[in-house]
């Protein structure tokens, strides 16, 4: 019972990030199915990829914070020393408006032209890692674990043994879905990085070929903020630096386009 508790609460959390998309109206999220397995088996397989391609592209590891206020928000930010941001110092961080307000575009060695990256062969090789022929088999089984453990079958009543590794393990996955849940509500509008990894998921789950999200109108526009450093008595001092169609490079393969809003501070 413990066992099958950890996977539902697991399938409750991403539930509740696909209601939060729908709710915050994401291009393409009618076609999620919050009540199918699949689909809530399917949300940390390509979270964690996501994790790995930031990783192994270069991006410094970024700062997460939990606020607790009115509403409950994440904010993300990233060693601007560390992204070689001309005069920064070390306690510099850049920081999204939103935290997923961003978005990754790749393109091969040599190009000017960069896409939005849809994770395709990302999702693939990490399926393949795991002994998985594709992410699609991988899904299935993870999402066929709940019904081995609730049904008897014909070898006899299922049995679970040494199942706290487990249970701590669903325990990090739903606190991963749930800050990507408030990541979501927080934004009154749509953020391009999550339209963009809903685009993936949707591709792999539902076969979505179309475009739902307007990218190339996230990334222009506005300008960013910089807050260099605030004085013991809370003073900010601001000066504007890059305009939105500034980027970042990194490994000459990922391009991350920062919308707008972003700012330097401790």
């Amino acid at each position: 019972m413990a066992v099958f508790r950890a996977i539902t609460a697991e399938e409750e959390a991403a539930t509740a990030l696909m209601f939060a998309l729908k709710h915050r109206g994401y291009p393409l999220s009618e076609k999620l199915l919050p009540h199918d397995h699949n689909q809530k088996s399917a949300w940390m397989p390509f979270i964690e990829v996501i994790g790995k391609l930031f990783g192994e592209s270069g991006v410094p590891k970024p700062r997460i914070t939990l606020k607790f206020s009115v509403e409950a928000r994440v904010d993300v930010s990233i060693s601007a020393k560390a992204l070689n941001i001309q005069g920064a110092k070390e306690g510099d961080f850049l920081s999204p408006d939103e935290p997923l307000n961003m978005t990754i575009r790749s393109s091969k060695i040599g190009s000017d032209d960069a896409e939005i990256h849809t994770f395709e062969e990302d999702l693939m090789n990490w399926a393949n890692e795991k002994g998985a022929k594709s992410i699609r088999d991988y899904i299935a089984e993870a999402a066929n674990i709940r019904n081995l453990v609730l049904y008897a079958q014909d070898r006899g009543i299922p049995k679970c043994e040494h199942v706290d590794g487990f249970i701590i393990e669903r325990r990090r996955r739903v606190v991963v879905l749930l800050f990507a849940v408030i990541m979501v509500l927080q934004a009154r509008q749509p953020q391009a990085f999550a339209a963009q990894a809903l685009e993936a998921f949707l591709r792999v789950m539902r076969g979505v070929t179309q475009a739902g999200f307007d990218f190339a109108s996230a990334e222009g526009g506005g300008r960013f903020k910089v807050i260099t450093h605030l004085d013991p008595d809370g003073a900010q001092h601001i000066s504007q630096i890059h305009a939105a169609e500034s980027f970042y490079t990194f490994e000459s393969r990922f391009s991350y386009k920062w919308s707008r809003g972003w700012s330097f501070g401790p």
